[in-house]
């Protein structure tokens, strides 16, 4: 007998891209919509890595706990972040899990994120994450 999941599985950046695209293959058919949220940790001031830990593996770990098994976390290379797919989950129901990420960091832990829906802000794998990473800090405009 297999094991419940109850939290997303967590994978690295060239797997995360192609369940993207597969995702949105199968959203374009079946007429759904996903979103994509950046989060990034910005660096920790001083010696304590406190709750929740400086790099993308650590991120991850706490991110997994409130997340559901349906969605994907995608760890980012070279930097504090994560990447999740959050599917069948509309722009406006993103705050709700950003709340949910928020409250399982200390207060002292500087988070920024950043969002985008299939298909009102983007239509392709790198429209959606570049907006996402945009709008967290990610990467710079231009």
């Amino acid at each position: 007998m297999s094991q419940v999941r109850s939290s997303a599985h967590v994978v690295d950046d060239r797997v995360f891209r192609l369940v993207l695209e597969m995702e949105m293959s199968k959203a374009l058919r079946l007429q759904y919509m996903y979103s994509v949220l950046t989060i990034v940790r910005e660096p920790a001031r001083g010696p304590s890595t406190a709750n929740g830990g400086s790099d993308a593996d650590s991120i991850a770990a706490v991110v997994s706990r409130v997340t559901q098994a349906s969605d994907l976390i995608g760890l980012v290379p070279n930097a504090p972040a994560v990447r999740i797919l959050l599917v069948d989950t509309h722009l406006d129901d993103v705050s709700g899990v950003i709340e949910r990420v928020r409250a399982e960091f200390s207060p002292e832990v500087t988070l920024s994120f950043g969002a985008s829906c299939f298909p009102s802000t983007g239509s392709t794998t790198a429209e959606l994450l570049r907006r996402a990473d945009l709008e967290a800090g990610l990467v710079s405009g231009g």
